[in-house]
């Protein structure tokens, strides 16, 4: 959160303004109880967004606030040397900051395996939070602030700590600068022009990423140049600027760009214009708005992960909602009073050079605590033994037509020696002059089996499936020599055009080993064998992701969640966002797609709309009141036989199948 690094003015000097303002004055309380009203504003957002739909826009409240505070800062300095000014300004922040953000994401990690035990994705976010990166790494995952996949990333809310970090970096260089008036307006200019141009095409880059934000810490910065040296408070009335954000903030949803400029703007003018005896000071000054402005910062890193535990666990509802707000003030006081306020206070060993030294080795250190974490296995606790049917493939499935049983047909079963031929006969149903359908793959590809089974019905092909899970195709590096089994069947199958190898994998390459290009080379190596084996190649491309479906999803039974304390959503309808998850597959999709246009062997079929519920809308996995996923990534029968229409028509458009007459 974009809290700004220095909770009061320490020790101002100058003349700020005219004693009729409070700009004279070394701390103000107002701007504290500004941060109250943020804060406030952004918790109320997480627990209920249809309460305070732009609540969100607290978080650009305090880059404003950030910026002003910033600048005040360095102005009250500017007679140092350089070295001075970094010193002291980076040894400010790492005791500000980052002693009370280790504590959170140490401790949060820990917890939130109890209730996910597949926490990966939490965790580098956790470690890319410490280090001030974490908006990068939430942009690269093309996480939508507004999703609900947002609601299980405990860090999720340390992007905006990444954004003013990153500011960091070169304020203090833009700062002393002689020109640096004319510098950030015209930076603020540019980055707010970014900000409107990008933020309907790429939602995740103008949310997450600085050059969409500069201008936001810009105008805090303009505003205090403007204000530091003798030029007064503005000469509007308070109020103005209050109604302004207020009303956008209930209109965010409609209007997300023209309310982001506004609370923006509203911000800047309060606290350019906050006097002495009126009624907003008097307001905004109060004890209790003062005293949770202190504490904004604690309270926001732990407000989130006290909101993401409870969607994991007991879920949002009236009757929680006492107690999730007291665990976070809790949480928030005890982080202010014993960690937050006493390494800011406290004198380290070494001063400004031994917090330097210090702050970068536990900053490691805790990283490495977190990701060592990720190696021991946290059971699922599961209270609802039937849900654990939903990991793998589906058990003992036997074909409706076939007969071939499931179970018979993993690569391990079938295994490579002088029985790979009858053992891969199997799993395999012959019609006499149609094409062979070869189904390979992880345990994705053994959710084809259904569909196979209704393709082999209709008399349009023979069918074989064979999987192996944990094995993608092609295979990628460090997994066990069985899981080539593609290229082996290639070698055992007929040499005709009529064979057409069907590839189905996981989610998507970038969660299997990080690397596209990787991936690419191995496709690519795997499609030059099957074009000398005359086989065709489909490749199908990443379906929609259900994170509340199955085992481990928010919508089983565990001992932490029963029935009746899950959301509503679980019962009504499981929907996520179709743009979140269009982006996900976004570099995998454009890729393969580009690779069918060169390639004449080559096809992708996208199995996005048939698995979404529509080309249009959000997404859900349930059909006619039930879910047709397993868990969260695996079908049902049921779902798998939702593709064969589908399916059946890409193939015989790209006349890969005599269609039925």
């Amino acid at each position: 959160m974009a809290v700004s690094s220095i909770s009061t003015f320490e020790k101002a000097e100058g003349a700020l303004a005219p004693s009729t303002s409070v700009h004279s004055k070394a701390y103000r309380k107002d701007i504290d109880g500004l941060r109250a009203i943020a804060v406030i504003s952004v918790i109320i957002n997480h627990l209920y967004s249809g309460v305070l739909p732009g609540g969100y826009l607290g978080v650009d409240v305090f880059f404003v606030i950030s910026g002003y505070v910033i600048t005040l800062s360095f102005e009250r300095t500017g007679h140092l040397s350089l070295r001075q000014h970094l010193l002291q300004f980076y040894s400010r922040r790492i005791k500000r900051l980052v002693p009370a953000l280790l504590a959170m994401v140490l401790i949060t990690s820990a917890t939130v395996r109890l209730f996910n035990p597949e926490a990966m994705v939490s965790t580098l976010t956790g470690m890319a939070s410490i280090f001030g990166f974490a908006n990068f790494f939430l942009f690269t995952q093309a996480i939508n602030y507004f999703g609900a996949s947002a609601q299980l990333n405990p860090f999720n809310h340390t992007w905006s700590l990444g954004v003013e970090e990153q500011f960091y970096f070169f304020f203090p260089f833009l700062i002393r600068w002689q020109s640096r008036t004319a510098a950030l307006a015209i930076l603020s200019a540019a980055s707010l022009l970014m900000f409107i141009a990008t933020y309907d095409a790429n939602q995740p880059a103008a949310y997450f990423l600085i050059p969409f934000r500069f201008w936001e810490l810009g105008i805090g910065c303009l505003l205090a140049l403007a204000t530091s040296k003798g030029g007064g408070s503005l000469t509007i009335n308070a109020a103005i600027p209050i109604l302004a954000a207020a009303a956008a903030m209930f209109l965010a949803k409609d209007y997300p760009i023209v309310c982001t400029v506004v609370v923006v703007i509203s911000t800047a003018m309060l606290i350019g214009s906050v006097r002495h005896g009126t009624v907003v000071y008097r307001l905004l000054s109060n004890r209790v708005a003062s005293y949770v402005g202190k504490i904004s910062y604690s309270l926001y890193l732990w407000h989130w992960p006290v909101i993401c535990i409870s969607h994991w666990t007991v879920g949002i509802h009236l009757w929680s909602l006492p107690l999730q707000i007291a665990a976070m003030l809790l949480l928030s006081i005890a982080s202010y009073h014993l960690i937050e306020n006493p390494f800011r206070r406290t004198l380290w060993i070494g001063g400004r050079w031994g917090v330097l030294a210090a702050g970068l080795p536990l900053m490691v250190a805790t990283a490495f605590l977190i990701l060592l974490g990720q190696r021991y296995s946290i059971p699922s606790f599961s209270g609802d033994k039937t849900a654990e049917t939903g990991r793998g493939v589906v058990p003992g499935y036997v074909g409706k037509y076939t007969k071939r049983k499931l179970t018979d047909c993993s690569a391990v079963s079938i295994g490579s020696d002088e029985g790979f031929e009858r053992n891969l006969a199997k799993c395999t149903a012959e019609l006499s002059g149609k094409p062979k359908l070869i189904f390979v793959g992880d345990s994705h590809a053994a959710d084809m089996f259904p569909m196979a089974e209704e393709i082999y019905r209709d008399g349009l092909a023979s069918v074989l499936n064979v999987f192996q899970t944990g094995c993608r195709t092609p295979p990628i590096v460090g997994e066990p020599d069985y899981c080539k089994y593609p290229q082996l069947i290639m070698k055992h199958v007929s040499s005709n055009d009529r064979n057409i190898l069907v590839i189905r994998n996981n989610y998507s390459p970038r969660r299997l080993d990080g690397s596209l290009t990787a991936f690419s080379h191995q496709l690519e190596e795997l499609l030059s064998e099957s074009d000398k084996a005359g086989l065709k190649v489909i490749y199908v491309l990443p379906a929609p992701k259900y994170n509340k479906v199955g085992p481990t999803g928010l919508c089983s039974r565990q001992w932490y969640r029963p029935d009746w304390a899950m959301s509503a959503e679980c019962h009504t309808g499981i929907v996520e966002d179709r743009n979140e998850q269009l982006a996900r597959r976004r570099d995998v999709t454009d890729y393969l797609l580009g690779l069918s246009r060169t390639r004449s062997s080559f096809f992708v079929f996208d199995p996005f709309d048939a698995l979404c519920g529509g080309p249009t809308g959000d997404c859900t996995p349930v059909r006619n009141g039930r879910v047709v996923y397993r868990d969260d990534s695996h079908l049902t029968e049921e779902g798998s036989e939702i593709l064969t229409a589908p399916f059946e028509a890409f193939l015989s458009s790209h006349g890969l199948i005599t269609p039925r007459s």
